[in-house]
């Protein structure tokens, strides 16, 4: 099963995306600050997607991504923006530190999963047409 590593400060964004990705087969490592999702891959974790928030704490997702495609170990994990800034220097800025694609949320559930699993290239599982046809991807988690 594929590991997803997010970095994502919003609770209902995080569970939101968490049930899409759970769902459809990825093991998802989440943190809630870019510092706390870099602390996992210096305590190596080997995710095969880094997901990530742009505007969190201290560290924003555009450094997180310069951090983890500066260093050899780590600069070959596919790296996915997914935020609400949708500007396009926003999106300019998150190409310029390195990223792979980037979600504008509020996201559809399907396109998200298709493009990991086109950054994946082979490693992601087959979102199964049932998952996509039943409209399951649709459902809203309970927020705790």
């Amino acid at each position: 099963m594929p590991t997803i590593l997010f970095a994502e400060d919003s609770p209902v964004q995080a569970k939101l995306a968490i049930h899409h990705l759970s769902e459809a087969g990825y093991e998802v490592i989440h943190h809630v600050s870019a510092e706390d999702a870099l602390q996992a891959l210096e305590d190596g974790l080997k995710p095969d997607l880094i997901l990530s928030d742009v505007v969190m704490g201290e560290m924003n997702g555009y450094d997180f991504c310069r951090k983890a495609k500066s260093e050899a170990r780590w600069k070959n994990i596919p790296f996915m923006m997914l935020t609400g800034q949708e500007a396009l220097e926003d999106q300019w800025e998150g190409t310029d530190a390195g990223a792979d694609d980037y979600v504008v949320k509020p996201f559809n559930g399907p396109d998200m999963l298709q493009r990991i699993r086109l950054l994946l290239v082979g490693k992601g599982p087959n979102i199964d047409d049932d998952y996509i046809s039943s409209g399951r991807y649709m459902e809203k988690p309970e927020i705790e």
